[in-house]
């Protein structure tokens, strides 16, 4: 019997339509939103519309209800008046959002009814009893094609740019059309806290890009240790949820501010899972060693602190002889920045680790038809295990008793063709595989999908049936004995252009790219550094490139009189006298010559090549990057991807302008990257010369060499094999060369002045860095702490002084600075010039083009690349000191001014 009509009819769908607008979307801007209504929701809703709490939802389901005259026909009339309304300019707001949420409303309240013999997972008989409908059971008409609307709805957010959000819906592979309203109520509001928390522990970061099965083992890990309806939905047997879950954390993410609290830093980490490896003897002796191993680890501190019985060999983590109970149960171990995984099982199943480059055989999740598997399980599986095996009726079964744990056994056997795996086997998360043919590309220095860089190709991982033929470009290089191997292609893949890889009946291709493809007019200049420095004036900074006019900040050195100089700063005068000495060191005095080591091009002698070319090829072609691509590269480019390596490579490319570096995430050392296209910065010289900087592969620098004419193109090639080899262009008016470069695409600031000077008048004062940083406090309970000591200039473990460096765990470091009336996160390098100025320590002195700072103190990186990009030679230190060469006495005056200090 249908319920009696309410008495407010005033209240109509459309009300209704436009209420849940303005509750969901209306100030929704750029945020994510889910239509999740409930009761509650409802009557919230309206409450706002005027009505008792008792006659909301009779009334909600009624105007729904009342869309159409026939309550048949509700979904499929929506479905069309929802498309006719998008397809006509979609103008105002979609005129279905009451039906979804109706769709989603009953979604909160599936629960079971024994009485009504009604399971929890019943969808259907809850949306018509919303709708009261004489038939309980069943797929409303048109209800497929409906579910279509929430595509709809996003599409139109996007076409606003966001301002009404975003709400993605999906599916559940076993409901596939009520998965659209019940994906709607998966992560409750109160919920995203939760998230925050997980994202900070998981080291995510908003832009991050992530795999599902990576985030998917993550929220495993962190929702199996807290009981709340999250980590009960996540853990649910109904099919596709977890997934779900899984896809809706990664959209959370993309639009994530964190909120960071103390006591959730020192939580964050990177898990690296472990897999289980077994090793047998030769035939005489076919005793079993255990270890956990991880894939392969690049880490940029080979000396960690490491748990015990934790070791770092040959790129991988490596745990031996693992307890019975450790294999079972599993276990986490720990290193300073990261922690390793390993989930444990009473039935493991191995292969032979040939396709990843290991010699024994390697825990897996699925099995492979014809091939050799181990199989270890504990002694109270053993009869289930044996009755799958005489189901299967499989050949070469034989076990191994010699060096298995107590309480285990180890059975070895070769599958067949046709695998039946029981369900007791999928209960171990064990699956079979019905492909027989995989192919996976591993290592190199990959730039895009399916495209490495020469030199540098990937390995090939392959598994096919024994005997299977590996074929590249139509050349036979390989018959597989054992079905799995992994493949070194340096020797096959040399050249440039399209290559095909061919296995069984499969067929794969790939791409061998060349540094002369890279479009450099596509790399485009957008700040990485963005200050405020005066009201107003806003600076951005791209490698050796000023966004802005460098006129519109004030001068920072003023001539007056034939002594006085006036330097600017936070916005006052300060009058300062300094030695004639200093200033007898001008600008465009001395002539290219005076920098070390330069030498010519002459003739058609080749261009010198060394590993770190190889490197910046890499990263033009590539463009951008995070910080484990950048590592990858060192190992493969110059052999060492180490912290002090890793910190010494960036540095000497933040100092010349090649490459823009960001922080990952707050407190750590890791760095996203950006490839700056070619540029030039003016010298202050006698000479017309410019360095040229950005990302210029060799074949740009062939490019210019068979351009340039009048242009004389010049080279310093450092001592280290870790700086980049400079290059210089000089010619003999600088209209001349600016011309050149202006036709060949090259980037210059237009200016009265040399970069450097440019570039220093840009740059905040120690006090304006300070006045821009965030407050801070005390983190709780930190691993450790450290106070920098000033008189010495060293850090004095668990001191407190005016910055403290705050071990939070897994890399993450927090520097807190005391100032008068505020504490403040600060760089360790600010915090240092801080520190060191109020109390009055002179670690600046400059003579003769030299200035000289204490290799205890860095500067700022852009402070840095001014001082570098006078003279294109990094920094040496010797004897205590870090010397910056070529330097105008005005342009060391003033940056030991503007960063708290007099010279």
């Amino acid at each position: 019997m249908s319920s009696p009509e309410p008495v407010r009819l005033p209240i109509t769908y459309n009300k209704w339509n436009d209420a849940l607008f303005d509750y969901f979307f209306a100030t929704a801007s750029h945020k994510i939103i889910y239509l999740y209504t409930n009761e509650r929701t409802i009557i919230q809703i309206g409450q706002k519309l005027g009505l008792p709490e008792d006659e909301c939802l009779p009334s909600f389901t009624y105007c729904v209800r009342s869309y159409v005259n026939d309550i048949a026909q509700l979904f499929r009339l929506t479905h069309h008046r929802g498309m006719k309304w998008y397809r006509q300019g979609a103008v105002g707001h979609p005129p279905f959002l009451a039906v979804l949420a109706l769709t989603v409303l009953a979604a909160t309240k599936m629960e079971s009814d024994a009485e009504e013999h009604i399971g929890g997972g019943n969808y259907y008989h809850r949306l018509r009893e919303l709708l009261e409908t004489a038939d309980r059971s069943g797929m409303p008409l048109g209800f497929k094609d409906c579910m279509q609307l929430w595509d709809i709805l996003l599409a139109w957010q996007k076409g606003n740019d966001g301002q009404y959000g975003f709400t993605f819906s999906f599916t559940f592979s076993s409901i596939p059309y009520c998965g659209y309203p019940r994906s709607q109520c998966l992560i409750r509001d109160t919920e995203r806290g939760l998230l925050n928390e997980f994202f900070i522990w998981a080291q995510y970061e908003s832009d991050s890009e992530l795999e599902h099965d990576s985030v998917k083992a993550n929220l495993e890990e962190y929702l199996s240790a807290r009981s709340c309806r999250l980590s009960r939905w996540f853990f649910h047997n109904t099919k596709g949820i977890k997934e779900a879950i899984v896809h809706m954390a990664i959209e959370e993410l993309k639009n994530w501010e964190p909120e960071y609290e103390p006591d959730l830093l020192q939580t964050s980490r990177k898990n690296i899972p472990l897999s289980l490896l077994i090793e047998l003897g030769n035939m005489f002796s076919r005793e079993a060693r255990f270890s956990l191993i991880s894939a392969p680890v690049l880490t940029e501190d080979k000396t960690q602190n490491l748990a015990d019985g934790l070791q770092f060999r040959n790129g991988y983590y490596l745990y031996e002889s693992p307890s019975p109970k450790e294999i079972a149960e599993g276990l986490f171990l720990n290193t300073e920045t990261q922690k390793l995984a390993y989930k444990g099982s009473e039935v493991i199943v191995f292969r032979k680790g040939n396709d990843v480059g290991l010699g024994g055989w390697l825990s897996r999740k699925d099995m492979l038809p014809e091939h050799e598997h181990l199989i270890l399980y504990t002694c109270h599986e053993a009869s289930t295990i044996e009755g799958w095996i005489n189901t299967n009726s499989f050949s070469k079964v034989s076990k191994i008793s010699a060096g298995v744990p107590d309480g285990w056994q180890l059975t070895k056997l070769k599958l067949s063709r046709d695998i039946i795996l029981t369900d007791d086997f999928r209960a171990y998360g064990i699956k079979s595989r019905t492909d027989h043919v995989t192919v996976a590309f591993q290592g190199g220095l990959k730039i895009k999908h399916n495209c490495w860089l020469y030199n540098y190709p990937p390995a090939l991982s392959v598994v096919a049936p024994p005997k299977s033929t590996i074929s590249i470009d139509g050349r036979e290089i390989l018959c597989l004995t054992d079905g799995s191997t992994l493949v070194r292609c340096d020797h096959y893949l040399q050249e440039p252009g399209v290559h095909h890889i061919a296995i069984s009946d499969k067929s794969y291709t790939m791409y061998i790219s060349m540094p002369e493809e890279t479009t450099f007019t596509q790399l485009s200049h957008r700040p990485y550094h963005r200050f405020t420095v005066n009201p107003g004036v806003s600076v951005d900074i791209s490698g050796t490139y000023l966004l802005h006019d460098p006129l519109a900040l004030p001068s920072p050195l003023v001539q007056n009189g034939p002594k006085e100089v006036i330097l600017t700063g936070e916005g006052r005068l300060v009058a300062r006298y300094p030695e004639e000495s200093i200033m007898r060191c001008g600008p465009y005095i001395r002539s290219i010559d005076h920098i070390e080591n330069i030498e010519s091009v002459r003739g058609v002698s080749p261009l010198p090549l060394r590993p770190i070319d190889h490197l910046i090829d890499y990263l033009a072609l590539k463009r951008e990057g995070n910080w484990d691509s950048f590592l990858n590269a060192l190992e493969l480019c110059l052999g060492q991807s180490d912290g002090l390596t890793a910190y010494k490579v960036r540095r000497f490319f933040s100092d010349l302008g090649i490459v823009e570096f960001v922080s990952e995430a707050r407190y750590t050392n890791r760095f996203k990257w950006r490839a700056l296209p070619p540029t030039c910065a003016v010298l202050p010289l006698a000479d017309c010369a410019v360095i040229l900087t950005g990302t210029r592969p060799r074949s740009f620098i062939s490019f210019l060499r068979s351009e340039a004419q009048n242009i004389q193109l010049r080279w310093h090639i450092p001592q280290s094999d870790f700086q980049p080899t400079t290059f210089y262009l000089v010619a003999d008016q600088m209209d001349e060369l600016f011309g050149f470069l202006f036709t060949r695409q090259v980037a210059f600031n237009h200016s009265e002045e040399y970069f450097s000077y440019d570039l220093i008048r840009s740059l905040p004062t120690l006090g304006e860095f300070l006045n821009a940083s965030l407050d801070g406090m005390e983190p709780f309970n930190p691993i450790s702490f450290e106070g920098w000591n000033t008189i010495f200039h060293r850090w004095e473990p668990e001191t407190r002084s005016e910055l403290t460096r705050y071990n939070l765990g897994y890399g993450r470091k927090l520097h807190l600075l005391k100032l008068s009336s505020r504490t403040v996160q600060v760089s360790p390098e600010v915090g240092k010039l801080y520190a060191a100025s109020v109390h009055n320590q002179r670690i600046f002195s400059y003579s003769n083009y030299r200035l000289s700072v204490r290799k205890e103190y860095l500067l700022p990186e852009l402070y840095s690349r001014a001082l570098v990009l006078c003279s294109g030679s990094s920094p040496k230190t010797t004897f205590g000191k870090t010397i910056y060469r070529n330097i105008p006495g005005e342009l060391a005056l003033i940056t030991a001014f503007r960063l708290g200090f007099e010279l």
